[in-house]
């Protein structure tokens, strides 16, 4: 096929997949509240929000590319920049698709494997539950007062309803992983020859190569405090 004529296709599909991305994002929502609220919008700090906005995601895009080069790969941060604005867009339709999307975009444009890239994303949002653990107790230590007033009355008096339903739960997929590990252990010798589970196990030693990239980190002060 003509090289062109297969870049118009491949911008035709992109374009294709963005719309449709655009319209599950507003699907349901009142586009003339939308187009009147605008009209009242002040855009100084629309833009303003927008350029900070940017910024984090290129801020995320350079953390990222540190985690990525233990792995021996160099990616151009132009390329990581827009997966992660693919991951960001694609989240809008369905959550949580982001993470593999961006991945499978870098894969696409770097020809890093997707497996080494998951494990990356593993690390990114294990720092990013610390950075928010961390801001949460802040806020415990210094706003007590106010949290637990919140606690007490929006709270504690839901939990105690929902308890009973939450035990029960907890019982049954406490006994359905138990049945399930142990199903697992009696049949491992058969399993284990089994090419899906072939494919898992290299699937899983790539992620858990992607996840040890923090520990060859060569800017650990970068990485902490791009997070």
């Amino acid at each position: 096929m003509n090289q062109k004529l297969l870049t118009v296709l491949k911008f035709t599909i992109f374009l294709g997949i963005g719309i449709f991305l655009l319209w599950l994002a507003v699907k349901g929502q009142d586009l003339n509240r939308i187009l009147e609220a605008s009209k009242t919008a002040n855009f100084t700090w629309i833009a303003i929000s927008m350029l900070l906005g940017f910024s984090c995601l290129f801020i995320r895009a350079l953390r990222w590319n540190l985690l990525i080069r233990p792995l021996n790969y160099r990616p151009r941060i132009i390329n990581t920049f827009f997966a992660v604005l693919t991951g960001y867009f694609a989240n809008l339709a369905f959550p949580r698709l982001g993470e593999v999307s961006k991945c499978g975009v870098l894969n696409k444009y770097e020809k890093i494997p997707i497996d080494r890239l998951l494990g990356t994303m593993i690390v990114e949002r294990s720092f990013d539950m610390l950075a928010l653990l961390i801001l949460l107790i802040s806020i415990v230590v210094f706003q007590f007062h106010i949290l637990g007033d919140f606690i007490n009355s929006n709270l504690l008096p839901s939990l105690k309803g929902k308890m009973g339903g939450a035990g029960r739960l907890l019982l049954y997929t406490s006994i359905f992983l138990g049945l399930t590990l142990l199903f697992i252990i009696l049949l491992r010798k058969k399993l284990i020859k089994l090419k899906i589970v072939q494919k898992l196990i290299g699937l899983f030693k790539g992620i858990w190569h992607g996840i040890k990239s923090v520990k060859e980190l060569k800017s650990v002060w970068a990485f902490l405090l791009q997070t």
